[in-house]
């Protein structure tokens, strides 16, 4: 009885010190901590018609007929936040699939679309790429 109380013990305490490191160390998908006033891409729907600065990794810029996406942390349909650049305002960014790989600041109003969030960017200015 005392060594599967210990057994039960050691497997709780184990847990906890993984959350610990898992909530200090991260998942991985933030390698930077990010700068004062950004919100992680993974909390811009806490942000819902605010304007704020949304910070995280390029995974992936794919371009639609209509628009241009770059997804923060997750490729497509698993991104947690998506800038989206509409074709008539295209032409102000240049170069912007070479972002991919690349951690990015994205300023504008957060706004949800089909349950994600996303930012509209209509100028270069509101990427920082670090």
């Amino acid at each position: 009885m005392k060594k599967t109380l210990l057994r039960a013990m050691a497997i709780v305490s184990g847990g906890v010190l993984a959350g610990v490191a898992w909530g200090t160390l991260g998942s991985g998908a933030e390698s930077r901590p990010l700068r004062q006033g950004v919100v992680a891409a993974s909390y811009a729907a806490n942000h819902i018609g605010e304007t704020v600065t949304v910070g995280g990794s390029v995974s992936e810029v794919h371009v639609s007929p209509k628009a241009t996406f770059i997804d923060l942390n997750g490729r497509y349909p698993n991104e947690e936040f998506t800038g989206v650049i509409w074709n008539e305002d295209a032409s102000a960014f240049s170069n912007v699939g070479s972002n991919e790989g690349k951690t990015v600041d994205i300023t504008g109003t957060v706004q949800m679309y089909r349950g994600r969030p996303e930012i509209i960017l209509k100028s270069p200015s509101q990427i920082q790429v670090e």
